[in-house]
């Protein structure tokens, strides 16, 4: 990253780190083909266009810098316009990897849909769709940030009108905002300690289209498993 060259003892990592970690390889030839040489503005090329571009009067004779970020960014854009199938068969490994099994949970191609343009590598991917497929403890602090005695009337009033529901994104959705005006709350108030709930964490997609896919049945187990856990 400091423009000095690349030693056992400065910076140097395996190249199968950067696949461990989820980086695909399209995206690793993009970036590396880009780091020393160009082709005027284009930032994203195929190996192809890389073979037909390439000329050695366009390297660069100064140091080249390593940056992580346009990696990351690079890999993104690799990620989301990966095939459903390729990705499918690498997040499963990921997640297999982390003792979380996939056949007992949500479709993981929808899973996979909500979550991987938030996300830079395949790693990351599986690791956001954890709590998809088995509960996760939200932390003490969590707790005690959004599991207030007077949240509890809010939550245990959604978890009914949840149960009642046909389970749609957009019809969790509207019964969410419902309970929200009928406590006279803005929906932050209600939406982040079901988040937490749900799902352990308050950073997810759209909470409706995480509730939908997670499943009807085991969403209200979480919550009321949940509910029980609130002072008062």
């Amino acid at each position: 990253a400091d423009g000095e060259r690349l030693s056992k003892r400065h910076g140097a990592i395996s190249v199968m780190q950067y696949h461990d970690e989820g980086y695909l390889p399209e995206a690793l030839i993009n970036y590396l083909a880009r780091l020393g040489w160009s082709h005027g503005d284009d930032e994203i090329f195929s190996r192809e266009q890389l073979v037909e571009w390439f000329d050695l009067s366009r390297i660069n004779a100064a140091p080249a810098k390593f940056n992580l970020e346009k990696l990351q960014w690079l890999n993104q854009h690799y990620l989301k316009t990966a095939s459903d199938d390729r990705l499918l068969e690498m997040v499963a490994a990921s997640l297999a990897s982390k003792g979380c099994p996939v056949s007992a949970g949500p479709m993981l191609s929808g899973v996979i849909n909500i979550l991987k343009e938030r996300v830079n590598t395949i790693m990351e991917l599986s690791d956001s769709a954890i709590y998809f497929f088995r509960k996760n403890q939200p932390s003490d602090e969590l707790k005690t940030i959004h599991y207030t005695p007077d949240i509890k009337p809010v939550m245990h009033t959604l978890a009914q009108q949840l149960a009642v529901i046909e389970w749609r994104h957009d019809t969790i959705n509207a019964t969410i905002k419902a309970v929200t005006a009928k406590y006279n709350l803005k929906m932050p108030k209600v939406a982040m300690p079901l988040r937490v709930m749900v799902t352990g964490q308050i950073h997810t997609p759209s909470i409706d289209k995480v509730l939908e896919l997670i499943g009807k049945e085991e969403t209200l187990q979480r919550m009321e498993q949940q509910i029980n856990s609130f002072p008062g």
